[in-house]
């Protein structure tokens, strides 16, 4: 699954940068300064599957929630640039994983409606359970697919994949890739 999450991670970001850079348009800047700037701000529910590369951990469920909204500083052509503040939790067999993370994805507008997306994140995790107790820091790469129902519902899927710290409890890092969906209510 790692390799399959890092090959969508990089084919997404050149699929989605591409129509900007040939399209000759400016970038703006200070967006929230605009008249009647919206942020589109969205509270969304997370769920999915979570595939750690630590021994002994299986593939299970994943579940979470993510506000995000756009940039307020920065707005390339034809794109946004989305800020997702994501909460996450992972439980398999007594060791629990709380995932707290900023993922930025610049997201290249396909229509009103339909974007595709990647950018880079960092985060810190938390372990707890199975005679560890202990956090760790984390970066992260993902794509994502962001499409909006109506103009209140969001529908979205992302795949990510995470590089932690070791840590000491385990002689191990939580390296994991996860694919997941997200529905959302647009404030």
């Amino acid at each position: 699954m790692k390799k399959s999450v890092i090959g969508l991670i990089l084919s997404a970001g050149l699929i989605s940068t591409a129509p900007t850079l040939s399209a000759g348009q400016e970038w703006g800047f200070l967006p929230v300064k605009s008249d009647g700037f919206n942020p589109d701000l969205t509270l969304s529910v997370t769920g999915g599957i979570m595939d750690p590369q630590t021994h002994g951990l299986d593939t299970d469920l994943v579940f979470g929630l993510e506000i995000s909204f756009d940039c307020l500083l920065v707005e390339p052509p034809n794109a946004t640039i989305r800020q997702q503040f994501s909460y996450s939790h992972y439980d398999d067999s007594g060791l629990e994983i709380t995932s707290f993370e900023m993922n930025p994805h610049y997201l290249y507008r396909v229509d009103n409606r339909f974007s595709i997306g990647f950018g880079p994140g960092i985060g810190y995790i938390d372990a707890d359970g199975r005679n560890v107790n202990e956090g760790a820091f984390a970066l992260q790469g993902g794509v994502s697919l962001h499409y909006k129902m109506s103009e209140q519902l969001f529908l979205g899927a992302e795949a990510r994949y995470q590089w932690t710290q070791e840590l000491d409890d385990i002689n191990d890092d939580l390296k994991n890739a996860r694919l997941f969906g997200k529905l959302g209510y647009r404030f």
